[in-house]
């Protein structure tokens, strides 16, 4: 971090400890002075405030806001304001104390690769060459503004080296490199890229083991505007942090991550994210991660469990516009995303392409937890069990939410109920075209499962619509091919637009809204 200084001084001083040159002059006998300087020592600024006579500052603190706070005394009449303002204020006496709060200005540091100049990171032209400079210059308040390039944790080979969020410090990326307002930035065009790929370039085996860390942050600590890549966290000890989160790593951290990729990261927990509270192996409640996840991306990446990301401890999330692509959990289960003790909240959230080889929940699964989902899209993921979506001893909320295209090679092709006091509630849900090799092609219950649907479409799955092995199903006023006992309950075509077959699946082909004369309107309870 950063590092403040306050005190007193006469006459002529320069200020910067290094070559540079920062002179002050003191316009009474003794005058204030706040300097401050960065991690190394670095010179960044420096300002002084008195009157005509002797004032002295003896006390210094900072707030998490960002604000800074002097404690000291004063002669005769001073201007309190070090900026372009006025606030005087006049002593009673020889020397009345003050106490004096500042709102400091946030200081913009820059990043270019290729960048020539002082390195400094004052500007476009001085800006710093690595990210990890401007990190550690940076403090509470502040932003880093990073130009389109690749960028790694470190120039050696050291793989428990990462990108440190830091609490109030906002990271950007997506610039060309001459930009004067953030506004101007184009991310899409601009690729900035934070990547793990250290030692020998394309190896994964000596690559980070997270390329960035979020852990014990708040929402003020911001990533906007990167793609993170090739973190490879595949420590195999037992609740070695080495093994979660190959492409970022959050414990009790609940940083606000915007406009960002997550691709080809591996791990053995959570390959591109892992979120927990403090303890891995047994968290502690209330330590949970609760990052906040706007128009992110996770595609390609690879894990034992949790392919895409991994919630567990007591964690909650927030997903808004997020898109699960393609991530693969080898074994277990959650081939996009994996819940354990978590809650995240999921908002306009698609799964597609999501597999689990060899376990359950190919798009997403859920053990002891309660999820909210709406407006969520599960679409063409396979499992052997639980398709689309897998639950076990939970909760989980389901609204306005579609299932078509999943495949389970056993049970469950859109959703699989897998263990006791699992009871999801539905609400306004479209499964269609799914398959399962043998059981449930739309929704399979086991082990006293207990799913509530209504207003829900359960039509043309593969292995039939629902399977109650020793679960159970309460359904109303939906369609259901096949009929299923329940109030208001239809056994009619629902006339989608263009509805493929479901020994077509797993597919993204397919379109699932209603025609205009569909049974299915107006049919439901609200």
């Amino acid at each position: 971090g950063n590092l403040y200084i306050t005190g007193d001084f006469s006459g002529t001083v320069d200020f910067d400890p290094g070559p540079g040159i920062s002179n002050l002059t003191s316009a009474g006998f003794g005058d204030i002075f706040i300097s401050k300087l960065d991690g190394d020592g670095n010179f960044i600024w420096a300002t002084n405030l008195g009157g005509i006579s002797s004032d002295l500052a003896d006390g210094i603190a900072l707030d998490n806001s960002g604000n800074l706070y002097l404690s000291g005394f004063f002669s005769d009449t001073v201007d309190f304001d070090p900026g372009a303002g006025t606030s005087t204020l006049t002593s009673g006496g020889s020397g009345d104390p003050f106490i004096l709060k500042l709102a400091l200005t946030p200081q913009i540091y820059y990043v270019k690769v290729d960048a020539g100049g002082a390195n400094n990171g004052s500007s476009w032209t001085d800006a710093y060459r690595d990210l990890q400079s401007a990190l550690a210059a940076a403090s509470y308040g502040d932003e880093i503004w990073v130009a389109a390039g690749t960028y790694k944790p470190t120039a050696g080979t050291d793989r428990t080296v990462s990108f440190n969020l830091k609490n109030g410090v906002a990271i950007y990326g997506g610039f060309a490199g001459t930009e004067t307002s953030r506004t101007q930035r184009d991310f899409e065009t601009n690729l900035t890229v934070l990547s793990g790929d250290i030692g020998t370039a394309d190896d994964n085996t000596d690559n980070s083991y997270h390329v960035v860390v979020g852990s014990n942050t708040n929402n003020p600590a911001v990533l906007d505007g990167f793609t993170i890549t090739a973190g490879n966290a595949n420590h195999s000890e037992a609740f070695n942090p080495y093994g979660y989160g190959g492409g970022m790593h959050i414990l009790s951290g609940s940083p606000s991550l915007q406009n960002l990729t997550f691709s080809n990261n591996s791990a053995q927990f959570g390959g591109g994210m892992f979120n927990s509270g403090e303890g891995i192996d047994f968290p502690v409640p209330g330590t949970g991660s609760h990052p906040v996840l706007t128009n992110v991306i996770f595609k390609n990446n690879l894990a034992i469990e949790g392919g895409g990301m991994r919630n567990q401890g007591y964690s909650h999330p927030l997903l808004t516009d997020v898109t699960f692509d393609a991530n693969n959990a080898t074994r277990s289960n959650g081939g996009g995303l994996q819940n354990i003790y978590s809650n995240p909240t999921l908002v306009n959230v698609t799964f597609v392409g999501n597999t689990v080889p060899i376990g359950w929940g190919g798009g997403m699964s859920n053990i002891l937890g309660d999820p909210t989902l709406t407006n969520v899209t599960f679409i063409n993921n396979s499992a052997e069990s639980g398709g689309g979506l897998a639950n076990g001893h939970g909760y989980p909320t389901i609204v306005n939410t579609t299932f078509h295209g999943n495949s389970a090679t056993i049970n469950g092709g859109a959703i699989a109920n897998e263990s006791t006091n699992s009871y999801p509630t539905l609400v306004n849900v479209t499964i269609s075209g799914n398959s399962a090799g043998t059981n449930g092609g739309a929704i399979y219950n086991d082990a006293d499962a207990n799913i509530t649907a209504k207003n829900t479409i359960l039509y043309a799955n593969s292995g039939g619509e629902i399977y109650n092995e020793v679960g159970t199903a309460n359904i109303t006023y939906s369609i259901v091919q096949g009929g299923y006992a329940g109030t208001g309950n239809l056994d009619v075509d629902p006339l989608f637009v263009a509805p493929l077959h479901a020994a077509l699946a797993p597919t993204t082909a397919g379109n699932y809204r209603l025609r205009y004369a569909s049974p299915a309107i107006d049919a439901g309870d609200n």
